[in-house]
């Protein structure tokens, strides 16, 4: 089964007796680009290799609709967290890029960076004490990678799902955060799910406008 969030409806696409086909992946990603026009930059936030997902099977159709539309730009930003930095190689494979199929840039994102991070908010400490029960008192700084506030017209984050030992699930949401956060955030998100678990929603692929 595969859930996209995007243009402000939610659309689901599942086969009972099997995989996916390649025309259902086909339709669903078009079904969900449909209303984005004239799109010249385009930002794709992807998993990063320690994470099984359909990012392979999804991102050569992505790019294909956006170029239809015509697209003249298009970076990746691996969401790694705190994990090591991915190469080129293992990016392109990981998205099944084939050598007919060229990014612009290939980002890393790198947490412990100020330079690459900004301020775009705060979790209050009221939020923070109720989502915790009342372990932890105190406001996040909601620290991101400053890629997704650049003049980009879209902002595609592929993500899947699948269950983690202490936080209950890794991948959907979380491809913002921890994914593309700093150290402030994906501490204490550690942190919180160490003490109680932290529930979440599954949505393996948000679409957004650029421009945030």
């Amino acid at each position: 089964m595969m859930i996209l969030w995007g243009n402000k409806k939610l659309l689901s696409i599942e086969n009972l007796n099997g995989e996916l086909t390649y025309e259902q992946l086909e339709e669903i990603v078009k079904e969900s680009l449909k209303n984005f026009n004239a799109i010249k930059r385009v930002l794709l936030i992807h998993p990063d290799y320690s994470r099984t997902d359909f990012s392979d099977k999804l991102v050569t159709l992505i790019y294909q609709e956006l170029k239809s539309k015509g697209m003249e730009e298009i970076d990746s930003l691996n969401a790694g967290g705190t994990h090591r930095e991915m190469t080129e190689i293992e990016i392109r494979e990981k998205l099944g890029l084939s050598s007919q199929i060229n990014f612009n840039h290939f980002h890393n994102h790198e947490y412990n960076n100020p330079g690459q991070l900004m301020t775009v908010g705060e979790i209050s400490s009221s939020f923070v004490e109720e989502k915790t029960n009342g372990e932890l008192s105190q406001s996040i700084p909601v620290v991101v990678n400053k890629l997704i506030t650049e003049d980009y017209d879209l902002i595609i984050a592929l993500s899947g799902t699948s269950p983690h030992e202490s936080a209950g699930y890794a991948g959907g949401l979380k491809v913002f955060f921890p994914g593309i956060s700093g150290p402030e955030v994906i501490d204490l998100l550690h942190w919180a799910a160490v003490l109680i678990g932290i529930p979440g929603l599954s949505a393996p692929l948000i679409i957004l406008p650029g421009k945030l």
